[in-house]
This record gives C-alpha cells, sequence and structure tokens, in this order.
C-alpha cells in the first residue's frame, strides 16, 4: 500500500468516526424516551421538553422530520391520572399517540390536550389503527387512543392519560371519570411537526450529506492513487 492510500485510508476513517460522533449525539439519532414521573396533579404536571428528538422511531411516521417523544408509563405505584406538558414552538401540528411499543398497554386507554389557559383542545378514546398498536387485540390494540394532526398554536399545553370512561372538560374541571389502574402501562408519543423543519432534523440532514460528500472525496483520491501506483509499476 501506498503513502497515499495509506494516508487516504486514515483520512476515511477519521471522519467516518466524526460522522458517527455527530450522528449519535444526543437528541438526534435516538428516539427519546423518557419514563413517566407523573405526580398525578394537573396543576404539577411533568415537563417533557428535554426529551424531544429527531432519532429514527419506526412507530413514528416521518420520525427523523418531526421532533417527538416517548413517555414510557412502567406502572403506575398508585391507581391515578397522568399529565404532561409540552412547548409547541410555533404554529404547527401536534399528535399524541398511545402505542404498545416498547411497553405493552394493559388498560383500556383515554387522553386529552388542554391550552395554558385550561381550555380542552381535543380529547380521543379508540384510535389504535397504527403501527404502534398491538392488532388485532383490543386492550393494547383497538382501544388505544390517539389524536393526529391537531393544529395548535405556539404555547405551553398539557396531555392527560386516564382510563375509560371518563369525562373531559375545560378547567377548572378538566375530567372525571375511571382512573388509571394501579400497575397501568403503556408508551406515550408525542409529535410535532410544523411546515418548516425543526433546526434539529436539518443538522441531521446535512451531516449525513456531508458525510456522503467526504466519503465520496475520499473514495476519488483513492482511485487517484491507484491509477499513479499502476502508471509507476508500468513504467
Amino acid at each position: 500500500m501506498t503513502g497515499a492510500q495509506i494516508q487516504g485510508k486514515n483520512i476515511m476513517k477519521t471522519c467516518c468516526q466524526v460522522l458517527w460522533m455527530c450522528l449519535l449525539a444526543p437528541g438526534l439519532v435516538y428516539a427519546g424516551q423518557i419514563d413517566s414521573q407523573s405526580a398525578g396533579d394537573i396543576g404539577n404536571p411533568q415537563n417533557v421538553d428535554s426529551g424531544f428528538t429527531f432519532g429514527v422511531n419506526p412507530t413514528i411516521t416521518n420520525s427523523a422530520r418531526s421532533s417527538h417523544v416517548t413517555i414510557l408509563q412502567h406502572g403506575r405505584a398508585t391507581a391515578g391520572y397522568d399529565f404532561y406538558q409540552f412547548t409547541n414552538r410555533r404554529q404547527g401540528w401536534v399528535t399524541l399517540d398511545v402505542d404498545s411499543t416498547p411497553i405493552g398497554t394493559n388498560f383500556d386507554t383515554q387522553i386529552g390536550i388542554w391550552n395554558s389557559d385550561g381550555f380542552l383542545m381535543e380529547s380521543n378514546d379508540d384510535r389504535g389503527d397504527d403501527p404502534g398498536d398491538n392488532r388485532p387485540l383490543l386492550i393494547g390494540g383497538w382501544y388505544n387512543s390517539a389524536i393526529r394532526n391537531l393544529e395548535l398554536n405556539p404555547g405551553s399545553y398539557i396531555v392527560g392519560v386516564s382510563r375509560y370512561r371518563t369525562y373531559f372538560y375545560d378547567g377548572p374541571t378538566f375530567l372525571e371519570g375511571q382512573l388509571i389502574p394501579e400497575g397501568g402501562t403503556y408508551a406515550l408519543n408525542i409529535v410535532r411537526e410544523y411546515s418548516t423543519p425543526e433546526p434539529g432534523s436539518m443538522v441531521l440532514m446535512l451531516t449525513g450529506v456531508a458525510g456522503a460528500i467526504v466519503v465520496r472525496a475520499v473514495r476519488r483520491r483513492q482511485k487517484n492513487a491507484d491509477d499513479v501506483g499502476e502508471q509507476h509499476s508500468g513504467v
């Protein structure tokens, strides 16, 4: 192997290492999964803003282009409701989706969402018809809840998770009905989508493009070095 070939190999190795470091940076590749720490009090919801990512998640459509967070409820210690708060950065669409992946849902869910003024934006009982639902089962499948493509203004919102049958209202009542049972489990996806890509998704795309350009340049340099080596050996 010539000196030029060795140099080209080292350059490509270094570029690949840098590319992988960029791609594996938190919040870029791996889907954000956080554990539920809900206190069961709508006045003190768990803030999940720090968990949003652009990581690939097969249960979320266009996950690499939409920031999302997956909240994992491993099992409530006592019966109650769960409440989560997130920020919608600008005008766009939000999807709330209860899934049975990676944690199976073991009760008939219901969900609702309120704005910062306490107004109920929407609620849902059954809409388990996406890849993250365990169909054809009812519990954990068809009975999973989802609110899709809800257009929201910039601001803070609260998502509530409960058990069928629950009634949702504007504040100060908010909701009344069945509690999540003790030991209740589920996975809740919150997905934010905007008409223009968020900065994180652009970074991921540009990183991939830059990596492809670097690899192509290194390969071209290696080919040129090989051609020169063949010419010298032929003299």
